[in-house]
C-alpha cells in the first residue's frame, strides 16, 4: 500500500526530482496527462523504444497515436505476422493499468508497469530485463536437460542435498534423489522423493558403513569429495549389492548455499563379471605354468633321448660304413655292401632327425646360441654344395650359385649358417622334380645387408601352405612320397636367421616353384673389392 500525505507536489515535480536517478537506473519513463497526451519522457525512453525513428517522439501527442504510429513503423521495418494484436494489445494495457507486463520487442524483453497519477494522468516506467530473461532460461534449460538425463539413466540415481544443521549435515530438505530407477535400485525414497538417511546408513554393510559415514562427515565438514565402492543390503531382496557413489561439493556464492551432491551406481553385474575374470585368469595363468612345464619336461626328455640315441646311432652308422666299404673281409657278396650303405643312409638320416630334434628342445627352452666367427661366405657355400652333392646328384638336379663380385665376409655363427643353407636347399631339393634346376644366389643389399636367396621349380606352396611349412612339425605337402623329415627344417632356419638379427621371407607360387629369402643385417656383413664379377656357376650333384 502506497504511503503519502496531501501535497502540492505534482508527478512531473518528481520526475524533475529524481529523473536523475532513474536515468542513471536505466529505467525509462513517459509521464502522461490526464487528456492522454505525452507530457515528459527520459532518453532512455526513446532509445528503448524508438531507435532510428525517434522522431515519432513528440510531446503533447497522444498515446494512441504515438502507439499507431510505432505499429506503421515497425510494419515498414520487419514482417511481423501478429504485430496489430501487439499494438492493439499495448493500447489496452495503457487504458486498463494492471501492474506490471512483459513483453518482447525486436531481441529485448522489456518489463512495463503504468501507474495512474493523482491528476488523472498515467506514468509509465520500462526496465531491460533482457539478461534477467536469458538467465532464466539457461537456468530452465539447464533443470529440463538434468531432468530429462536422471530419468532416462539405467542403474544410476542422483542425489542433491544443501548443507545445514540437521542430524545428517542437511538443511530440513534432506537429500533429494532423482532417477527413474531409485527405488528399484536403492529403495529408501519418501513419497517427495527424499531420501530416508537413517534407513539407508542401516542397509551398507556392517564391514564397509564405518568408511561410508567417514568419508560423508569429510564432505560435510571439509568439503572433500569421494569415491567409494561398498555394499549394501537391497530393499526387496535383502540380498547385498555393490554400489559405487561419487559425492562432491558445489558452493553457489550468489544464492549462499553450499549443495552436496552425488551420483550412485549399482555395480553389481560388474563385480560379478571380475571376480568371474579374475578366476579366469588365475585358472588361464595355472594351466600356463603347467604348460610350460610339460613342455620343459619335453624339451628335457627330448634332449636326453637324443644324446642317448646320437652316441649308439654313430656306432650303427660307422659299423655300415666298414661293411659297406669292404674294411674287414673283402670279397663279400655284392648284396652286403648294398646293406653296408642302406644302413649308413638311414642312420645318418636318422640322424639328422634327432639333430634337428635337439635343436627344437634348445628352442624351446630358450637355450639356443650362436657362436661368432669371420668367415668368407664363399667357403661357406663351397662347403653346402659338397655336403648336399650326393643328394643333388642322386635326383639328376643342378645346383647354380650366384656370388657378388666384392668378397663378402660374414660375423656369424658358421655352423647355423651351414644348417640353414642345407635346411633350405635340402627342401627345395626335396620338392623338386628330378633333373630340376635349384639356384642359390647371394648378393649385397643396398643397406649394405646380405641376401641368400634360394629358387626352385618345385611345386610350390599356397599362402596357407606356407603358414603350415612355417610351424614346428608342419608339412606343407603332406602325403608325397618325398616328403620325408620332421618338419622342422623351415621353423629351425627362420629362429636361426632371427638368432643373428635378420629375416627369413617366403615367396611362392603353387605349380611353379619357392623363392626363400634370408636376409642378414649390414653389421654382419663386410665386402671387400677384389673379388671376379658375380656370375651363375651350375654344378650337377
Amino acid at each position: 500500500m502506497p504511503h503519502r500525505i496531501a501535497s502540492s507536489m505534482t508527478t512531473g515535480h518528481v520526475l524533475d526530482m529524481f529523473g536523475d536517478g532513474l536515468e542513471a537506473s536505466g529505467i525509462a519513463y513517459s509521464l502522461w496527462d490526464a487528456e492522454d497526451k505525452l507530457v515528459a519522457y527520459n532518453d532512455i525512453y526513446v532509445r528503448m523504444f524508438f531507435t532510428g525513428f525517434e522522431q515519432l517522439v513528440e510531446l503533447g501527442q497522444t498515446f494512441e497515436r504515438q502507439n499507431a504510429r510505432w505499429g506503421e513503423q515497425k510494419a515498414a521495418m520487419i514482417q511481423v505476422s501478429d504485430l496489430e494484436d501487439q499494438v492493439a494489445e499495448r493500447l489496452k494495457r495503457h487504458h486498463e493499468p494492471k501492474g506490471s507486463f512483459e513483453r518482447r520487442i525486436d531481441d529485448r524483453w522489456i518489463r512495463s508497469q503504468e501507474i495512474p497519477t493523482v491528476d488523472g494522468g498515467l506514468l509509465s516506467i520500462h526496465t531491460d530485463i533482457t539478461y534477467e530473461k536469458e538467465r532464466e532460461n539457461a537456468a530452465r534449460e539447464g533443470e529440463r536437460r538434468f531432468r530429462s538425463l536422471v530419468e532416462n539413466l539405467h542403474n544410476i540415481v542422483f542425489c542433491r542435498g544443501i548443507r545445514g544443521e540437521d542430524q545428517h549435515g542437511y538443511d530440513g530438505g534432506g537429500s533429494q534423489v532423482f532417477g527413474r530407477d531409485s527405488e528399484r535400485l536403492f529403495g529408501r525414497v519418501d513419497e517427495s522423493g527424499r531420501s530416508l538417511l537413517d534407513d539407508w546408513y542401516a542397509a551398507i554393510h556392517p564391514d564397509d558403513r564405518a568408511r561410508y559415514l567417514a568419508a560423508e562427515t569429510a564432505r560435510k565438514r571439509a568439503g572433500r569429495p569421494f569415491n567409494l565402492e561398498f555394499r549394501f543390503a537391497h530393499p526387496d531382496t535383502g540380498q547385498f549389492r555393490w554400489a559405487r557413489e561419487v559425492a562432491w561439493v558445489v558452493e553457489d556464492k550468489e544464492l549462499g548455499r553450499t549443495y552436496l551432491d552425488s551420483y550412485l551406481i549399482d555395480i553389481t553385474d560388474t563385480k560379478v563379471r571380475e571376480a568371474e575374470l579374475s578366476r579366469s585368469r588365475a585358472e588361464l595363468t595355472l594351466a600356463i605354468q603347467q604348460a610350460d612345464a610339460a613342455s620343459r619336461a619335453k624339451s628335457a626328455f627330448l634332449a636326453s633321448m637324443s644324446h642317448e640315441l646320437r652316441t649308439p646311432l654313430n656306432a650303427v652308422i660307422g659299423f655300415g660304413q666298414v661293411i659297406a666299404m669292404e674294411k674287414v673281409g673283402p670279397g663279400v657278396a655284392p648284396a652286403y655292401r648294398d646293406y653296408g650303405q642302406a644302413i649308413v643312409e638311414s642312420g645318418e638320416h636318422l640322424l639328422n632327425l634327432i639333430s634337428d630334434i635337439l635343436d627344437l628342445s634348445k628352442v624351446e627352452a630358450g637355450k639356443m646360441e650362436i657362436n661368432e666367427s669371420d668367415f668368407r661366405i664363399a667357403e661357406a657355400i663351397a662347403e653346402v654344395r659338397r655336403l648336399l652333392g650326393d643328394q643333388i646328384g642322386n635326383r639328376l638336379q643342378t645346383l647354380g650359385f650366384e656370388l657378388p663380385r666384392e668378397e663378402v665376409w660374414l660375423r656369424a655363427d658358421r655352423r647355423r649358417i651351414l644348417q640353414i643353407l642345407i635346411n633350405l636347399i635340402g627342401n627345395a631339393s626335396k620338392y623338386s622334380p628330378l633333373g630340376g634346376v635349384i639356384v642359390l644366389r647371394c648378393r649385397l643389399r643396398p643397406d649394405g645387408g646380405l641376401e641368400l636367396l634360394v629358387i626352385d621349380e618345385g611345386s610350390g606352396m599356397t599362402h596357407a601352405e606356407i603358414e603350415v611349412a612355417l610351424t614346428l612339425f608342419g608339412q606343407a605337402a603332406a602325403g608325397r612320397s618325398h616328403n620325408s623329415g620332421t618338419g622342422l627344417g623351415l621353423p629351425l632356419a627362420r629362429t636361426m636367421t632371427e638368432l643373428h638379427g635378420g629375416q627369413m621371407l617366403i615367396e611362392s607360387v603353387k605349380g611353379r616353384g619357392t623363392t626363400i629369402r634370408v636376409v642378414l643385417p649390414p653389421e654382419r656383413v663386410r665386402a671387400e673389392s677384389g673379388h671376379e664379377e658375380g656370375q651363375l656357376r651350375l654344378s650337377l650333384g
